[in-house]
């Protein structure tokens, strides 16, 4: 349900309370996890993460240039102090920066390394230490 809502209201993000909707549904539910799929607004996008950790490039693209409005917006009409745009504007470049660098799924394909929030690296234990 937050999730619908951060559609709507501006600074309510939509993508964390949809992706843990579905983590929470895959696990209690299956059947509505399998409906959430299916849906036509945010199936694609759920499948794309769920298999490749990636978005499709459109994604990307509307993202960023929601991300891009929403600040020139802010920077027009906002009565907010000149600190509080320039902080503004400064926390979405990083929030564009992220979006950015994800993998990107292209015709079937991931491509780029990119960085996802949930991607852990595999350490190489050592068996032993030389020195011990």
């Amino acid at each position: 349900m937050l999730g619908l809502i951060g559609i709507v209201v501006p600074g309510l993000p939509t993508t964390p309370f949809l992706l843990l909707t579905a983590a929470l549904l895959s696990r209690s539910s299956p059947r509505l996890h399998r409906a959430l799929l299916d849906s036509r607004v945010f199936g694609g996008v759920l499948r794309d993460w769920q298999r490749d950790r990636s978005v499709s490039l459109r994604v990307k693209v509307h993202a960023l240039a929601m991300i891009f409005v929403a600040v020139v917006g802010m920077a027009v009409w906002s009565p907010l102090p000149l600190a509080a745009k320039v902080g503004a504007g400064l926390m979405a470049s990083i929030g564009a920066l992220v979006v950015a660098s994800l993998s990107t799924t292209q015709r079937g394909r991931v491509t780029g390394a990119g960085f996802t929030p949930l991607h852990r690296p595999r350490i190489a234990r050592a068996r032993s230490l030389p020195f011990t």
